[in-house]
């Protein structure tokens, strides 16, 4: 017997799928933009802080952080296309990360805010700073349960010999 692929909807041509776009666009501006963005006027102490604070919480990675971007960017009152209420920045907040991001929020915003807006290209900076500077994550390698239990012979509440 042999095998016939089902009949396609569409042609797909090379090159023309989002995927694609993203990762064409993505290579040509990525070392220029980066370039811009990690220099010692750009990148001050407060955003390595920041930086240094988001790597080591585990509930924060780039997908929230992309989320929180796009959402942003969907703003309905956004002014001059790079201006957000910080109300509107508290709901987006609140509604995708819930409290994860209250151990740096408050650096965050001070990074960010332009009088009582959100300045998207300053938080736009901060988010590609996290996505393309590599930083060492603390681990406590000793600080687990499971492995508390293994070398206990399974009990938990007192030693094993």
């Amino acid at each position: 017997m042999e095998y016939v692929a089902p009949p396609m909807v569409k042609p797909i041509e090379d090159k023309t799928s989002f995927v694609h776009n993203c990762i064409a666009n993505k290579n040509k501006s990525m070392i220029g933009h980066f370039e811009n963005i990690y220099n010692k006027k750009v990148f001050t102490d407060n955003k390595y802080k920041i930086l240094k604070i988001l790597h080591n919480t585990p509930s924060v990675d780039f997908r929230k952080l992309t989320l929180i971007k796009n959402a942003l960017f969907d703003c309905p009152d956004m002014v001059d296309n790079h201006l957000v209420p910080l109300s509107f920045w508290k709901e987006t907040i609140n509604f995708l990360v819930g409290n994860h991001l209250d151990i740096c929020e408050d650096l965050i915003l001070k990074e960010i805010l332009q009088g009582d807006m959100i300045n998207m290209m300053k938080f736009v900076d901060l988010v590609d700073l996290f996505l393309f500077l590599p930083m060492i994550k603390e681990i406590d390698n000793n600080d687990s349960q499971n492995l508390y239990r293994v070398m206990s012979s399974g009990i938990t509440n007192k030693h094993s010999i």
